[in-house]
């Protein structure tokens, strides 16, 4: 469920586009501080997501400085800096990443899932030490998705739950705006609905679990069949959502706007779209574009 929060990046103007990429390279330096080094090879676009907006929402005074990237040290780049909620973002991304790791280990016995799990162990460990709350509620919510996949639940909305319940837990900052919380459910929905879609194929091919797979009675018939009959149903769905979430967005009070428009107005859109379309290359990406610049 990762890779799909992100900018259509020909929409941005150039100092947004360096704006975004301050906040990522900024939170992918606050991870190698905070939690060890390999912890930034879990660098997502939603953990950067989550502190662009919580900042924008916040106030929070914002120090962008001038440094260098140990992977391109012939140029300087901006990162974000000395951010309370850089650090907060940093904690989630790790605590996502090691807990789908987990999961995948659990309900697929991935080989990668389980040497993730032993590899980021310590970054675990120290990201739910200082957010403690948040990783409990990981934790908990994930262990309620793991039991409705063993019970092959058959439903998508109620297999989307306790994602969707994530999402409100990681946006639920003090005095957070109920717009908000609305907004961050419909968003886990969403993330869960298309990450479901996009897999279908391979999770059948794999016997891994996928809620549409039950939701829609696959009889053994050639995946792609398959997923064509079911895709308006769940087309419907996602735009419903992401009008949701576009309402709720709306009514937030935000401070800086221009790449969390691009992201909630465009970008989410143009994901759904190409996944739709069975288009490959969305989601899962988080380590390829702008570390790779």
């Amino acid at each position: 469920m990762f890779g799909y929060l992100r900018p259509v990046e020909p929409e941005l103007k150039i100092k947004d586009f360096h704006y975004f990429r301050a906040y990522y390279c900024g939170l992918c330096r606050t991870m190698g501080k905070r939690l060890g080094h390999f912890s930034r090879l879990t660098l997502s676009y939603e953990a950067t997501f989550l502190a662009l907006l919580l900042s924008a929402l916040t106030g929070e005074e914002e120090k962008i400085v001038s440094g260098r990237c140990l992977l391109h040290p012939g140029r300087k780049r901006l990162f974000a800096a000395d951010s309370p909620l850089l650090e907060y973002a940093a904690d989630v991304n790790v605590l996502l990443v090691y807990y789908k790791l987990l999961d995948d280990w659990q309900n697929e016995r991935s080989i990668k899932g389980l040497l993730g799990t032993a590899f980021f162990a310590s970054a675990k460990q120290r990201a739910a030490s200082k957010s403690e709350k948040v990783a409990s509620r990981i934790a908990w919510e994930l262990d309620c998705l793991l039991s409705l996949e063993r019970a092959c639940c058959p439903s998508a909305d109620r297999a989307a739950e306790p994602f969707a319940r994530i999402m409100k837990e990681l946006f639920s900052v003090a005095e957070a705006p109920s717009e908000l919380l609305s907004f961050s459910y419909e968003l886990g929905r969403w993330l869960y609905l298309i990450d479901a879609f996009a897999d279908l194929e391979i999770d059948l091919a794999t016997g891994s679990y996928n809620p549409l797979r039950y939701q829609y009675k696959w009889q053994g018939e050639e995946a792609g069949e398959f997923k064509a009959n079911l895709k308006p149903e769940v087309e419907f769905n996602l735009y419903y959502t992401l009008a949701q979430i576009q309402n709720y967005y709306s009514r937030l009070q935000l401070g800086t706007q221009a790449v969390l428009d691009n992201i909630v107005k465009l970008g989410l859109a143009h994901t759904t779209e190409k996944v739709l379309a069975g288009q490959e290359d969305v989601g899962d990406e988080s380590l390829r574009s702008f570390r790779c610049t």
